[in-house]
């Protein structure tokens, strides 16, 4: 009787033992399992992309060395009306995006403003412009931030002998500056110099605020397990 009446009504009647078959979510035609399937793997891969490229947002590309020195110590806080620096130096598209405010704020005697503007030009690889403005500034007063970072600026154009002569002449001025240590140590570990990088960062460490230490201890631990024959490190700046 059922049977006729599902027939009447233009239904049709259910095979014994029920309906086997799979349906989709709203009980209607099945789902084909091998789109779900790829459907759920693609997804699972996309979430493990994501979680890997989160996870590695801070690491240094291969053979680089993390810089131990925030390299915009002193200049990072900028002044009233002044645009704040990116905090990852290596975002190119950061600093040209910047470089504009900052060449109209160093358009005066501001001498933070210049060294932010020294910042910029270097990190956007302007070694020329940058070594050319970091000597102007040092021509008006020595200053021994501005002199190690010419010194970064002389050894990245491979003058390794001026940039040593530009670091130690920074701690002559403040050997309590931890970053010309850093930068010396580097230079006369590159020279094959290993001992005489690691009395370098001796006499840094004791001659640097107690709170600097820390990073003195690291380059030195470093340096110690370094092996001679390794390769020899990307360039990593210490302002």
């Amino acid at each position: 009787m059922a049977e006729k009446r599902l027939r009447a009504a233009g239904l049709k009647a259910p095979p014994p033992g029920g309906d086997q078959s799979p349906r989709g979510p709203t009980g209607g035609s099945p789902a084909p399992p091998l789109l779900v399937v790829g459907l759920a793997l693609a997804l699972v891969i996309v979430l493990a992309a994501a979680l890997a490229l989160w996870q590695a947002r801070d690491s240094p590309p291969p053979g680089e060395v993390v810089s131990l020195v925030d390299s915009q110590a002193g200049d990072q806080v900028p002044g009233p009306g002044q645009v704040p620096l990116p905090r990852d130096t290596q975002s190119r598209s950061e600093w040209e995006a910047l470089l504009p405010r900052l060449q109209k704020e160093a358009e005066g005697n501001d001498l933070a403003a210049r060294r932010r503007l020294g910042l910029a030009l270097y990190n956007l690889g302007r070694l020329k412009e940058t070594r050319a403005l970091y000597e102007a500034l040092l021509a008006q007063d020595e200053d021994p931030v501005v002199r190690n970072r010419l010194g970064n600026v002389l050894r990245d154009q491979g003058d390794l002998v001026g940039a040593e002569k530009a670091y130690r002449a920074a701690l002559k001025t403040d050997p309590a500056l931890p970053a010309p240590y850093l930068n010396l140590a580097e230079i006369l570990w590159r020279r094959r110099l290993d001992s005489q990088a690691l009395a370098v960062l001796e006499q840094g460490r004791a001659a640097v605020p107690e709170g600097a230490r820390v990073v003195i201890d690291r380059a030195v631990k470093a340096l110690q397990t370094a092996s001679p024959s390794s390769t020899t490190p990307a360039a990593t700046s210490s302002s």
